[in-house]
């Protein structure tokens, strides 16, 4: 079923099925042509997986970035939540333009993905207003896309002399942003 290179390079010598087996344990022997001859065993573990059936699953997201007088540090603002249904996918993030973008040279990236996890890192070149990212999730086979909504809303002294800080206990901050939010926001009708 397998066989080894001299580079140590484990090839397959057939074609697998993982219904009718779907590991193999081999025994890896190394050796050398020394005086007295050396060698080495371990054991390398093949799992067979079916190929991805399922293209990623996309969660939407909007983020809220709160901007002190316009001076946006720049950092980590979200993470991009996909979910794939084939159990041995790994997935792969990526910003991709729009399709009526038209490639800026001298413009410089405002955002950026981390291609393992999702996280989306913003510039500090970051003005208020909207942006609208397109993101690519890809599972190797399969590719989604969704449109990712920032909106960078300024802070000013004014604004933080006339508010109200409130604290809750046993709620991280991502939790509260993520479920409870929207619950809490309101606009004077005085302002």
């Amino acid at each position: 079923m397998f066989r080894i290179e001299q580079n140590g390079d484990i090839r397959t010598a057939a074609k697998f099925n993982h219904k009718n087996k779907d590991t193999y344990v081999l025994q890896v022997g190394v050796f050398d042509y020394g005086l007295p001859p050396l060698s080495s065993d371990t054991w390398v573990v093949v799992k067979v997986v079916e190929e991805s059936q399922y293209p990623p699953i996309v969660t939407p997201l909007e983020i809220w970035i709160n901007s002190f007088q316009d001076n946006f540090v720049g950092g980590e603002v979200g993470r991009i939540h996909a979910s794939d249904q084939d159990m041995y996918d790994q997935l792969a993030y990526k910003l991709v333009p729009m399709a009526t973008e038209q490639p800026a040279a001298s413009q410089p990236a405002l955002f950026n993905i981390i291609s393992n996890n999702g996280s989306i890192v913003a510039s500090p070149q970051l003005d208020v207003g909207q942006y609208k990212l397109n993101v690519s999730v890809s599972d190797g086979k399969f590719v989604s896309y969704a449109t990712i909504k920032v909106w960078v809303e300024l802070v000013s002294d004014v604004m933080l002399k006339d508010s109200l800080s409130i604290s809750f206990v046993g709620i991280t901050a991502q939790d509260f942003l993520k479920n409870h939010r929207k619950g809490f926001m309101f606009h004077s009708s005085n302002a």
